[in-house]
């Protein structure tokens, strides 16, 4: 989870010798292009526990959909992520040598919206998304898109006070984080709560039992909200096995190298409602050690009965679950330098998103359309990375 760190030595390698290059990343290869909105989600019904004094919790969301055929894509270049975010960024690892407007030199290849493919959005499948502590939505943007090509909705939020920095519409002041890692198990477990809250608002609010804002055009007023499935990565991974427990919309889940905190569960956590499928997905590193092995906590929080499998990633780290690997890999080529594969660790980046993409897509087919897949039930040649242990009772 300790991001903002262990990002500190990949920014000093790249900056010096890509100052003020124009970054623009391909789409993705995917059935559909993608287009991305953000909106304002304002919770009035709840008061935000981490906030200086009385305010609503307030999440800033991204929405990517299929906007048109790939085949027919007309490409529009959006911001990686938005000017205020982008600065605030740059000028935290400035000390490391990060040029100015390094990060908001970054652009995604985007999809005109096509009407005839836009109006079908509320039939595509939803895909939630929880970033990791005091991570930003928008340095998983890249891996979303990818998703969102196969035929699915995918939806991230970040979440105010733990996320480094939320910048908001109309000249809202930006939200800093103000939690820090120095924190209980306790206190991780309560961000979690207030984090798998968030996502059972969110799914009210675009579900339209809410009374929000409609979604921006040309989106359609609301989406069916009945039935998700949800991803997460660090805090976001424990987030999403949490909100499986209590919000019965989402019906499976994957989480991307996080830790399950002990202090999440409850009585009201524990029973059959858990029994989904959830698929965790470790880094190298963490598949043999104590931490990474996650058999006792499926054995006392998981009904026999729930389908659960245990991956790995071979010559991954915590950090390869995030956009970083295609980023830097595109400035400075592959193979990674050494220093820089110590903390992205050494998959190509290109393999990082067709991986993460073709386990998250079977996965959400599985759960959402009873679809079943082969890439779930045993090792396959064309991901020879991918170390299965699968627990099924």
């Amino acid at each position: 989870m300790i991001i903002k760190t262990s990002l500190l030595s990949i920014l000093a390698f790249i900056s010096f010798s890509h100052a003020g290059e124009n970054l623009i990343i391909p789409p993705p290869n995917g059935t559909y292009g993608v287009n991305v909105e953000t909106m304002n989600l304002i919770d009035h019904s709840r008061q935000d526990p981490f906030a200086p004094h009385p305010t609503p919790r307030s999440l800033m969301i991204s929405i990517f959909y299929p906007s048109a055929l790939a085949c027919e894509c007309q490409t529009e270049l959006k911001p990686y992520m938005p000017p205020q975010t982008a600065q605030y960024i740059n000028t935290e690892f400035s000390a490391s040598g990060l040029p100015n407007d390094t990060l908001a030199n970054v652009a995604l290849s985007m999809c005109v919206p096509d009407d005839e493919i836009t109006r079908q959005t509320g039939e595509f499948p939803i895909i939630l998304f929880s970033p990791g502590f005091s991570a930003s939505r928008y340095i998983y943007s890249m891996i979303l898109q990818s998703i969102a090509s196969e035929g699915f909705v995918v939806i991230s939020t970040d979440h105010p006070f733990d996320t480094d920095i939320i910048e908001y519409p109309h000249g809202d002041d930006a939200v800093l984080a103000t939690l820090t890692l120095n924190a209980t198990d306790e206190q991780f477990g309560m961000y979690t709560r207030v984090r798998a809250d968030d996502i059972s608002f969110l799914l009210d609010a675009l579900g339209g039992s809410r009374n929000t804002s409609a979604l921006p055009c040309p989106l359609p007023p609301s989406l069916n909200t009945s039935r998700v499935a949800m991803l997460g990565h660090s805090l976001g991974g424990a987030t999403t096995a949490l909100a499986m427990a209590r919000d019965p919309r989402i019906l499976g889940g994957m989480n991307l190298d996080g830790t399950m905190w002990d202090s999440i569960h409850d009585s009201s956590t524990i029973g059959f409602t858990l029994a989904k499928p959830l698929v965790l997905f470790l880094e190298a590193a963490n598949m043999n050690t104590p931490d990474g092995d996650y058999k006792n906590w499926y054995a006392q929080f998981w009904p026999s009965l729930a389908w659960k499998l245990q991956l790995e990633l071979r010559n991954s780290t915590h950090f390869t679950f995030t956009d970083f690997p295609v980023l830097v890999e595109r400035l400075v080529g592959f193979p990674l330098p050494d220093a820089v594969a110590g903390v992205l660790g050494s998959v190509a980046g290109k393999d990082v998103l067709r991986t993460l993409t073709a386990y998250m897509a079977a996965l959400a087919r599985m759960v959402l359309e009873c679809t079943p897949s082969a890439l779930l039930q045993r090792p396959s040649e064309d991901f020879p990375g991918v170390l299965y242990s699968n627990f099924l009772a």
